[in-house]
């Protein structure tokens, strides 16, 4: 459980973490769409740890579009007073290379044929990066 836990149970750093574990270990499997499927809620559980810094509980938005959530956290980043801001620009430029910002969405749980062994281990490691960029940074500087 991280300090960002909200009242309501939700705790995106706290997700993020055990996303990203299932991912590791579904790749290990061989299980590359449920691996690729979980890297991308990693992602969306680190954009959206860095918009709870900026904003009130309950004010984060629950929908599942990477690419929206990049948008929101550009506009909140750009605030001088943004206390995410630092955090995603050490992220951002990782995250603008990456095939899983524009590629991931939840729906694809339902696509057959599924992800290829290739992409689902691109996904883990962009995923993985931006783990690392935010929620490792965000803990090491004591936000979470």
């Amino acid at each position: 459980m991280s300090r960002l836990r909200q009242s309501n149970g939700d705790d995106y750093p706290a997700a993020a973490e055990k996303h990203m574990q299932d991912s590791g270990a579904l790749l290990a499997g061989g299980r590359y769409d449920g691996a690729a499927y979980l890297a991308g809620y990693v992602v969306e559980c680190a954009l959206k740890t860095l918009i709870q810094l900026q904003l009130k509980e309950g004010q984060v938005r629950h929908h599942h579009d990477l690419s929206r959530l990049d948008q929101d956290l550009n506009r909140l980043a750009a605030q001088a007073s943004s206390p995410a801001g630092k955090f995603y620009l050490g992220a951002r430029a990782s995250l603008r290379a990456s095939t899983i910002l524009n590629g991931w969405s939840p729906e694809q749980r339902y696509r057959s044929p599924g992800i290829s062994a290739a992409d689902a281990a691109r996904w883990h490691r962009e995923a993985a990066d931006a783990y690392g960029r935010i929620i490792g940074e965000l803990a090491l500087a004591g936000k979470i």
